[in-house]
């Protein structure tokens, strides 16, 4: 499974967070600066997964998840 892209379809839930006054899930009216995305991936073997996102200006991020 090394150099999987993770499914789309596997990610069912995305937490936005603020930094203001410590690391906490965002408020209505607060600026994002950074989320937590949840994926179910039962059945899937062991590996390193990758996900890859864009920014609105094309900015390239990734995160890479090995599970033993």
């Amino acid at each position: 499974m090394n150099g999987v892209t993770l499914p789309h379809g596997s990610q069912y839930r995305t937490e936005n967070y603020c930094g203001a006054g410590g690391w906490h899930v965002c408020r209505p009216g607060e600026e994002v600066q950074g989320f937590m995305r949840y994926w179910k991936l039962d059945g899937y073997q062991s590996g390193t997964f990758e996900q890859v996102t864009y920014s609105s200006r094309g900015q390239r991020f990734s995160a890479r998840l090995f599970i033993r």
